[in-house]
């Protein structure tokens, strides 16, 4: 038998969760929190965990890569079951660690219940076995090759083989080239194509374009003695955007900072990528409250700091200060979750007032007068190369998952797609 189950992350982005079946083996493909939830009320457990139940046993997890809502809830699910084999790739195994430390720092801080404990997370890590990139790891009735994903740093795609069929899980997966990571590329066909369909209803700008755009727009609040606050995730935004900026001429005109949970991942990211990641990258780092008081009456300047979606963390301490100000921007570098306050920055018109959470989570309105803007700079594939990596892979069925259902069936109509699944939660689809 092989079956497949979602206990989160279908029919929706976050807290993403997969169950792969394999005769009486039961594997789950990474393990996230809701973000979305999230930005209400950050451990509110019931709200911001997959289903655990979906699930009577579990054998193996494999993590395709760092971002909380793909490993945000590991630990709570080795609390679930106990032997639990978890395995991953190095890098996503430095991030993750970093990622579940910061969760409870930041429940610390604001003196709310942690979704999981210390133990719990120095027990994970105990557990955690390395996975190799483009090699075979056989485990008896079946085998997996991790291959990379294009997405962030320690990405990677899952290839299941099992009594002769190939499963196929895309994780978050990009084909274009960055500035750190090279997209991803498939030579190989498949039985079953479990894909991210984060961009299933659209077509991304060329990205040099959208790139020399973002470049530019900065350029020209520079120019005009503004300061940019640039949200991005800590782990592969916030670096790409930097190395962006220190490549161009952008670094001649302005003082280009890193703050927030962005600075321990780029710490991460220079020790895989020590040839990429400018050495000196730390003299950018935001030392601390005073250095950080000091930037906000700083101009012109360029801030990248987390979070991406202004939901918490350093970038809406900024956003607070910047945002009535005409000649400063916010300028967001990729995918923001519509109930999220950095959606509502986005989208308020000038002069109108916009909600920001506070340290204490309560909610303070602001009134707008910067700029702001989004740039398709995102690492997920659009429609367009989705489907070109189903053609490619040809599979004889399609399951799509980590994506908002409009732009799914968006995608198969316009497509006029068959053998293609788009289940919910909780529902099982039986491949065999």
């Amino acid at each position: 038998m092989i079956s497949f189950i979602a206990g989160g992350g279908a029919a929706e982005i976050g807290a993403s969760f997969y169950v792969l079946r394999l005769g009486d083996t039961f594997i789950g493909v990474d393990c996230g929190f809701r973000p979305t939830a999230a930005n209400h009320n950050p451990w509110d457990v019931e709200k911001i965990m997959p289903n655990f139940d979906v699930c009577p046993k579990l054998d193996y997890l494999f993590l395709t890569h760092g971002h909380l809502d793909h490993v945000g809830a590991a630990p709570c699910l080795l609390e679930r079951f106990k032997n639990l084999r978890i395995f991953t790739t190095e890098p996503t195994k430095f991030i993750a660690l970093a990622q579940w430390h910061e969760t409870l720092k930041i429940a610390e801080r604001d003196k709310t219940p942690p979704p999981f404990s210390g133990d719990s997370v120095h027990s994970i890590a105990s557990k955690i076995r390395v996975l190799e990139v483009n090699s075979e790891k056989n485990f008896g009735e079946f085998s997996v090759t991790a291959i990379p994903a294009g997405h962030i740093l320690g990405a990677v795609s899952l290839l299941f083989n099992y009594k002769g069929k190939r499963i196929f899980f895309s994780g978050d997966i990009s084909f274009q080239d960055q500035e750190l990571i090279k997209g991803a590329k498939h030579d190989f066909q498949v039985d079953y194509l479990i894909s991210e369909a984060t961009y299933a209803g659209k077509s991304r700008r060329d990205r040099r374009e959208e790139r020399d755009r973002f470049l530019g727009d900065v350029r020209q609040i520079i120019n005009n003695r503004g300061r940019v606050l640039i949200p991005s995730f800590s782990i592969g935004r916030a670096q790409e955007i930097f190395e962006m900026l220190r490549k161009s001429d952008i670094a001649e005109l302005a003082p280009i900072y890193i703050d927030g949970a962005a600075r321990s991942m780029t710490d991460i990211h220079q020790v895989f990528l020590p040839h990429k990641i400018n050495r000196h990258v730390n003299k950018h780092y935001v030392e601390n409250v005073a250095h950080r008081l000091k930037i906000f009456e700083q101009k012109p300047c360029v801030v990248i700091a987390s979070s991406g979606m202004l939901s918490g963390g350093a970038s809406v301490g900024y956003a607070r200060n910047w945002l009535g100000q005409e000649e400063n921007a916010i300028l967001f570098p990729g995918y923001i979750d519509p109930f999220s306050p950095g959606y509502a920055v986005l989208t308020t018109d000038h002069g109108d007032s916009v909600a920001l959470p506070e340290k204490n989570r309560t909610i303070r309105a602001y009134i707008k007068r910067c700029r702001t803007d989004q740039y398709h700079l995102s690492a997920h594939a659009d429609q367009s190369e989705l489907l070109m990596m189903r053609e490619t892979l040809n599979p004889q069925f399609t399951i799509l998952v980590h994506g908002e259902p409009e732009d799914m069936e968006k995608m198969i109509a316009e497509n006029a797609l068959g053998s293609i699944f788009t289940p919910k939660n909780g529902e099982e689809i039986v491949l065999e």
